[in-house]
């Protein structure tokens, strides 16, 4: 074990040369154990190099735990050929250095340190903004372990500070950094409120260049393993991941975080399968800037274009379509939720159903599009905040689905707990396909969390999900409608289960269906695209609709918007 007066560091404090053997040799037995070098837990002693001297810009921080960022050791041979400068010997190793022989360390490059907001979470103190932690926070953490003073301490990307409050989402927990995909969409998502009036229509200007985004710099794609031909999705996470326990030694919570954080892989995955030329198809009849501008009405009398035929999407290939003016308006993710999973999803539903009121007499329905003989049928709602349909100009509330009685409060809260995988996919395919957007309805979120208690609560359970509205639906068939109540251009998202056969999501605009499965995934522009889904076959057929409201948006005063389509 290296000597820590070596360092610049007090010794390990031990009771006797025994004790001391004793310690050496179970770090030994551990590291032989796991077929790997001594193990640098998170210590002041054990970290060689957190104050060495060099000009080499250190590597990416790891996170440890608490929270710490730090950079690890460069390569270089142990003992005292990289340490700083100092007047003890490896034999001076159980004597007490004074103050005035610890030598200075050099400015150490520390990473910025967020604050978990798991931390806020679970005392039940949820923030609406989780900022970077300012620099006397982060001293104050470095140095109670390293005994660095801030003097001696430089901080990098201070001026991340500069782009304003970004969202708390997601509180969960082990998430303490955001990921620089997010940061550049939370930058530009700022940017284009800074520059635009808000009472305009909330299309990109023109001559905004569409920026290039990746995905998160801690994984590259090539990393990503094809899980296209798998049936079970946790099977396959649990051997992606090296150096962790067995799966069936994990806790539940751990099984959770490891599935959420292999969807979210697959989702990004999955919208560059569909962003590729040969999964890419382009409608000129459409283009989405008019249907922006349009008044929409009468949809049996839109037909599309006579001359085109109906363009059928089957298969397993991620798809997508795009306008004329280069915005994406419809992703088709077949069979993206699978396996244990989708299961879940289902037994989460249909709980919900046995305590929910459902309803086939709703405002703007249709008694007929539900199938009575099924035990399971109507609609119900889980909007977390709202205007009422007709009443824009009041405060927005919890549905009333959500607070009818106890038992459907207690099982709304036990749905949103359990469809933190689906929102977890949702959101980051989202934030893939169009990162303004999702920079935007950050802004929402965050008026939300900051102007509804509510909404503080509702954050604990719902950790991954930024739109504030959802609709369950049983056994119901959709006809050709816009959703009128969206903001213009704004995204929604489908997720369907069941048994069902022979169902197909249709866009007469567009001439194109969507051949549907149990566990597709499907996004689409509700306000501006026309759409709906015919009877199907046999079988019964569920969705999840994840959606926005614009009463909302206007009173957050943001401003819905899009990002230009990648890859035209």
């Amino acid at each position: 074990m290296e000597p820590t007066s070596a360092l610049g560091l007090p010794p390990r404090p031990v009771a006797c040369e025994e004790a001391w053997q004793s310690l050496q040799r179970r770090e030994g037995k551990k590291a032989r154990r796991r077929n790997k070098t001594q193990s640098t837990r998170f210590s002041p002693y054990e970290r060689e190099g957190a104050a060495q001297q060099t000009d080499v810009r250190p590597p990416p921080a790891d996170i440890l735990a608490g929270g710490l960022a730090y950079y690890p050791a460069q390569e270089g041979p142990r003992g005292n050929a990289s340490a700083p400068t100092s007047e003890h010997t490896a034999s001076a190793v159980h004597e007490t250095p004074s103050d005035a022989s610890i030598p200075c360390p050099s400015p150490t490059m520390l990473a910025p340190l967020r604050v978990a907001p798991t931390n806020f979470a679970n005392a039940g103190r949820v923030t609406p903004s989780c900022l970077i932690a300012p620099p006397a926070l982060r001293l104050e953490a470095y140095r109670s372990s390293s005994g660095i003073s801030a003097q001696d301490v430089l901080w990098p990307n201070e001026a991340l500070s500069a782009l304003g409050p970004f969202p708390m989402w997601p509180p969960v927990p082990g998430r303490f950094q955001w990921s620089q995909w997010e940061r550049e969409a939370f930058a530009e998502a700022a940017a284009y409120l800074g520059n635009k009036p808000r009472d305009r229509r909330g299309l990109v200007a023109a001559e905004m260049a569409a920026k290039d985004y990746h995905l998160d710099v801690q994984y590259s794609v090539e990393q990503f393993s094809d899980l296209t031909d798998l049936d079970e999705l946790e099977d396959e996470i649990n051997t992606a991941r090296r150096n962790q326990r067995p799966w069936n030694r994990k806790s539940p919570q751990k099984h959770l975080i490891d599935i959420v954080c292999g969807y979210e892989k697959i989702a990004g995955k999955n919208v560059l399968k569909a962003q590729e030329p040969e999964n890419t198809v382009v409608f000129d009849c459409f283009s989405l800037g008019d249907a922006v501008q349009q008044k929409h009405t009468h949809p049996e009398k839109i037909q599309g274009p006579e001359d085109q035929d109906w363009i059928v999407w089957e298969g397993d290939r991620p798809r997508r379509a795009c306008s004329k003016d280069g915005y994406d308006v419809v992703y088709d993710f077949p069979r993206a939720i699978r396996g244990e999973t989708l299961a879940k999803l289902e037994h989460a539903m249909l709980d919900w159903a046995a305590v929910a009121p459902l309803d086939i007499r709703g405002k703007n329905d249709k008694v007929e599009c539900y199938k009575e003989e099924f035990e399971v049928a109507g609609r119900t709602r889980v909007a977390l905040l709202w205007h009422a349909i007709g009443h824009r100009k009041s405060k927005p509330v919890v549905c009333a689905d959500v607070r009818k009685n106890g038992d459907t409060f207690e099982g709304a809260m036990k749905l949103l707990e359990r469809l933190e995988v689906v929102s977890a996919y949702c959101m980051r395919a989202l934030l893939c396909i169009d990162p303004l957007q999702f920079g935007l309805l950050g802004q929402v979120y965050d008026y939300r969390i900051s102007n509804y208690a509510s909404q503080k609560a509702f954050a604990v359970l719902d950790k991954k999900m930024m739109w504030e509205g959802r609709e369950i639906m049983f056994n119901r068939w959709s006809p050709r409608h816009w959703d009128s109540q969206d903001p213009p251009m704004s995204w929604a998202c489908i997720t369907y289960v069941g048994d069902f056969t022979g169902a197909y999501f249709e866009f007469p605009q567009l001439r194109l269906r969507v051949k549907l499965h149990p566990g597709d995934v499907v996004f689409f522009r509700g306000h501006d695209l026309l759409h709906g889904v015919p009877e199907w076959t046999t079988g019964q057929r569920h969705f999840l609709v994840h959606f926005t409201h614009q009463a909302l948006w206007a009173e957050a005063g943001v401003t819905c918007a899009s990002s230009r389509a990648r890859g035209l």
